[in-house]
């Protein structure tokens, strides 16, 4: 379901408690779907996000990531501006100033696109439609540099599919803004993301069954 409000364009399907994206997700432990196209085909694409740190982090476990929200703003339209959606399947490249490695494959259970006026609205816009609190967004570093402009932004959260932990892959290269989209199955093969491996679970330590 969608709904428009002002500028601000909601995007909503059934959250990570409902039972249609905990069914996908099922689907996926018991091998229905491939891994990485949880509900689609593999000539679909991935999308890859930055997820930059000071320092190398402690990986997350499957509740911390449904914790989550992310964020970006942006003075015009950049990919996936519009084009994000509920379901797509993210890869979150977890990066800190001496490397980087895949962390967690999520998909999308909830997003928000929407074009602001002042950053003063776009911050309210994401605390809303997250329902985080305000002062959490203003205190983020990345929301604190961004300038007083008009622009448009994206806000999003994500239920856990399977930890990945491997090594960046060489020719996995962001755009400026933090995004990159891969469509070629050989590109995503090479790149180990069309294997049926499960992956881990960070609070157990342990592999996840096929």
């Amino acid at each position: 379901m969608s709904s428009t409000v002002g500028s601000s364009t909601r995007v909503r399907k059934l959250g990570v408690s409902d039972h249609g994206l905990a069914a996908h997700q099922e689907e996926w432990r018991i091998g229905r779907h491939h891994p990485v196209c949880v509900g689609r085909t593999i000539g679909d694409s991935v999308l890859f996000k930055n997820n930059p740190h000071v320092r190398r982090p402690i990986p997350l476990t499957r509740p911390a990531v449904a914790d989550l929200c992310w964020w970006n703003l942006w003075q015009r339209p950049q990919p996936p501006f519009e084009a994000l959606a509920v379901g797509d399947p993210v890869v979150l490249v977890d990066s800190w100033p001496t490397g980087s490695r895949l962390g967690w494959e999520v998909v999308v259970s909830d997003v928000e696109h929407a074009r602001y006026a002042t950053k003063a609205e776009a911050l309210r816009t994401i605390a809303t439609s997250m329902a985080i609190s305000l002062a959490r967004v203003e205190a983020d570093p990345y929301t604190a540099a961004k300038a007083d402009v008009p622009g448009v932004l994206i806000a999003w959260r994500a239920s856990a599919v399977r930890h990945l932990d491997r090594p960046r892959p060489a020719g996995l290269r962001f755009r400026q803004n933090g995004w990159l989209s891969e469509d070629d199955p050989r590109i995503l093969r090479s790149w180990g993301m069309l294997d049926e491996d499960p992956g881990d679970d960070p609070a157990s330590n342990v592999r996840l069954p096929h």
